[in-house]
């Protein structure tokens, strides 16, 4: 008698698992044990999914992290348009306002973004590997705040933003969450020199 197998199928719910989900269950998972222990089963284990699923929205580790930037970008975004960018005030002003808001997006995560924080320096090809990513979401913040990104000169302010966030980072990750009084006399500071002058 030949022997007849049944094979499941993945439902539409276990085939798409929730985005935002999977990238609360990678922050957790690098909260407790950094990016060594943030690997797609220890991801699709803490969000409850298959790792099928979790695999056709992030087939890496690095996909999860660019999709954290994106996430970010997006709720930045949402974030200023809520608070009403003020276009009478000059592009600086903005671009000031912009990165307090995209700080403000992380700060339920602050653990975690230490923990990734530190582990950017013992994993540092990863990181590196996040370049295009990071030099997106670093125009986007240029642009949305009123300069151009364009050209040299554009490469220069993204460039100079990126030395800025670099900065900026790690005061506010040790700075008083209730008002961010040094955080944000860094940032004014770090605005106030080269090309957002």
């Amino acid at each position: 008698m030949a022997r007849t197998t049944t094979r499941k199928t993945a439902s539409p719910a276990t085939a798409a698992p929730d985005e935002a989900a999977c990238l609360e269950a990678f922050l957790a998972c690098v909260e407790e044990g950094g990016l060594d222990r943030a690997g797609l089963p220890q991801v699709a284990a803490r969000a409850g999914v298959p790792l099928a699923g979790l695999y056709r929205l992030f087939p890496t580790r690095r996909a999860l992290l660019e999709g954290l930037l994106r996430r970010s970008d997006l709720a930045m975004l949402e974030e200023a348009d809520a608070a009403g960018l003020d276009l009478e005030t000059s592009p600086r002003d903005r671009l000031f306002d912009l990165v307090l808001a995209r700080l403000g997006t992380l700060a339920p995560r602050r653990e975690a973004i230490r923990v990734l924080w530190h582990d950017a320096r013992r994993h540092p090809l990863a990181f590196a590997s996040l370049a295009p990513a990071m030099l997106a979401s670093l125009r986007l913040m240029v642009e949305a705040a009123g300069f151009s990104a364009d050209g040299l000169a554009g490469a220069r302010r993204v460039t100079a933003l990126g030395r800025v966030y670099a900065r900026v980072l790690p005061v506010w990750l040790d700075d008083d969450p209730a008002d961010l009084a040094r955080t944000m006399a860094e940032l004014d500071r770090r605005l106030r020199d080269g090309p957002f002058a």
